[in-house]
């Protein structure tokens, strides 16, 4: 038996559903008898029931992951362990839900009038889970053992912009970069550069200290990592408002879905579209977002004929971006036809570039004298890549193409695309960072993450202006730019960014999904019912009318009615909290028959040239 499973804490407010439960089953009572007094449920409809409002500090949320959790390194954390990293570190600068920076462990910065400098001072008085103060030397560490020791996080880039960090003092960190950057900001923002004690070692895969709103408390591998409130956080009392958190890994989406339903857990991520319906007619939330990723069909121009950009168009033409979220996604994710995710404050929307135009495919390919065999990579450890892969085949064969998918382990996979780059198409997705150079920078001709092997010197000409742009509406603008000359160029097809389903219990409130990877659990809550002034009116009891084993009737009972009728019982509305990322995001695709409508997520889709 684990620790958490002796543990077994009673949450209150999960007996909330259990009360209402029981007011309807004894209002529901009834014996065969005229005096049967049913209730009528009116969901929208004001009554005696319970509303909900937020409740003071405390409570356990208890969140299902869907993969395991294999380090407590902020440096490594990356897809279910960015939730984790949130809760444990802080970063000296964070982002709000719109996608602007806002001061965290750095109050304020300098930037030098070349740009390639940046002098941040830090906030006095923070300090980390094991008592001692943060001072400039932290930060130092933490950033030296970033670029140093890159590879062995697997994340080489957005860090190796940084030539050198030095500290001045206790309170100011110096950053020199390799070249000017004026996104540099939103770089920091990242989780992976959470802020480590200088003298951490090598432990913190294990055994965690940041400066975090919660503090590591346990850690069963494959079972759950529990966190505790930090009494000590910088940001004042009542911040964070839970007391702890509790992720359970479960990696199978229909265990998630049913320990969600058995109240076991509060919140259930990479809900199968499948359940959204079930959940949503049970009284859960279902949250739809965009993750920031973008699935794309890689093309090698090393290769004839895909170094003709005419043979290139033609591919972004013969796709059909919205059957793709249906077939590969279940309808959950958002066609993009651009480089950059929807949740980027950079994206553009596109989608009148490449609509799907079988004719004009087959036009192309023909001016281009294009007589196609290719190949699909996909890798195994990825099964929508490899249905999406199947799918963008399939409508290649439509317009004269005959494409066939090779699905590969992941060591070979990366090995022949992002080492020997052996392929002529591969279905790969770009992991979006907040800044854009994460994903527009691997396309400049001297970027060794430059795999494509597409080069245009007007591009790289913009990849260095943009750089030295201080002026973030001019910066807007040349990435826009960036953006467009790419789709000139058909450097890619660009797919679909899949959506983030998340289900939760309608008493968790504040619950969003903001513009970087992982929940930003400070200020999560939950609700805890208001009852009434009035109280709900007394029902009588009525006794049994059947008779005794003995075969005597027992004494016949008068009931008491209540001088007037009694009420319609409700059941009171929960109160969704809702939110929005700027720039607005496109509406998900309608699903196809077989799967439940996705929940219109709180986003406004994005107008031409944003």
């Amino acid at each position: 038996m684990t620790d958490c499973q002796k543990r077994t804490p009673v949450n209150p407010h999960r007996l909330i559903p259990v009360i209402l439960i029981l007011l309807l089953a004894v209002g529901c009572h009834t014996s065969p008898g005229p005096t049967a007094l049913p209730l009528t449920l009116t969901p929208s409809a004001p009554g005696p029931f319970p509303s909900l409002t937020p409740a003071p500090l405390g409570g356990t949320l208890i969140v299902g992951l869907d993969a395991p959790v294999d380090s407590l390194d902020p440096a490594a954390a990356y897809g279910v362990a960015s939730h984790i990293a949130r809760c444990l570190y802080d970063t000296l600068v964070d982002v709000d839900a719109k996608g602007r920076i806002r001061p965290a462990l750095a109050t304020s910065w300098v930037v030098s009038p070349q740009g390639d400098a940046w002098t941040f001072t830090l906030r006095s008085g923070v300090r980390f889970h094991d008592g001692h103060t943060l001072t400039a030397a932290d930060v130092a560490h933490t950033f030296r053992r970033l670029t140093e020791g890159a590879e062995q996080f697997g994340w080489p880039d957005p860090f190796a912009i940084i030539r050198s960090v030095r500290a001045i003092g206790d309170s100011t960190v110096v950053f020199t970069l390799t070249r000017p950057c004026a996104s540099f900001a939103e770089t920091l923002a990242d989780p992976r550069a959470g802020i480590i004690p200088a003298d951490s070692g090598n432990s913190l895969a294990e055994h965690s200290i940041g400066t975090g709103p919660f503090r590591f408390a346990s850690w069963v591998r494959g079972d759950y990592v529990r966190l505790v409130r930090n009494e000590d956080y910088y940001q004042g009392p009542g911040v964070p408002v839970l007391a702890e958190v509790i992720f359970r890994i479960l990696p199978n989406a229909e265990m998630r879905a049913k320990e969600l339903e058995r109240g076991a857990i509060d919140v259930a991520l990479a809900i199968a579209p499948e359940r959204v319906a079930t959940l949503t007619q049970s009284g859960f939330v279902i949250r739809q977002s965009p993750l920031g990723v973008v699935i794309m069909l890689a093309i090698n121009h090393t290769r004839s004929p895909f170094d003709d950009p005419h043979v290139r168009q033609a591919l972004c033409y013969a796709v059909d971006r919205a059957m793709l979220v249906r077939e590969a996604e279940g309808g959950y994710g958002y066609p993009v036809v651009g480089p950059l995710p929807p949740s980027s404050p950079f994206y553009q929307d596109f989608a009148a570039r490449y609509p799907p135009d079988l004719w004009q495919a087959r036009a192309l390919l023909a001016e281009a004298h294009a007589n196609l065999r290719v190949s699909i990579l996909a890798a195994q450890a990825y099964p929508a890549h490899v249905r999406a892969a199947q799918v963008v085949a399939s409508q290649l064969g439509q317009v004269g193409i005959q494409a066939t998918v090779q699905e590969l382990d992941w060591e070979t996979f990366s090995r022949r695309v992002f080492g020997d780059r052996d392929y002529d198409l591969a279905l790969v997705g770009h992991t979006a960072r907040l800044a854009p150079e994460s994903i527009l920078w691997r396309y400049a001709s001297d970027s060794p993450d430059n795999y494509s092997g597409y080069g245009n010197a007007d591009y790289d000409a913009l990849v260095a202006k943009v750089g030295a742009l201080n002026d973030a509406l001019v910066r807007a603008q040349v990435y826009a730019a960036m953006q467009s000359q790419l789709l000139d160029d058909a450097v890619a097809v660009f797919l679909y960014t899949p959506a983030q389903v998340t289900a939760h219990r309608a008493t968790v409130l504040g619950l969003e999904a903001g513009p970087v990877d992982g929940y930003d659990l400070r200020t999560v809550r939950y609700a805890e019912p208001v009852m009434p002034e009035t109280p709900l009116p007394p029902i009588t009891e009525v006794a049994s009318p059947w008779p005794t084993k003995t075969e005597v009737a027992p004494p016949v009972l008068t009931e008491t009615m209540p001088p007037t009728p009694l009420p319609t019982a409700t059941v009171a509305a929960y109160p969704v909290a809702t939110g929005t990322i700027t720039p607005a995001l496109p509406t998900a695709t309608p699903v196809p028959s077989g799967y439940p409508a996705p929940e219109t997520p709180a986003y406004p889709p994005p107008s031409s040239g944003q």
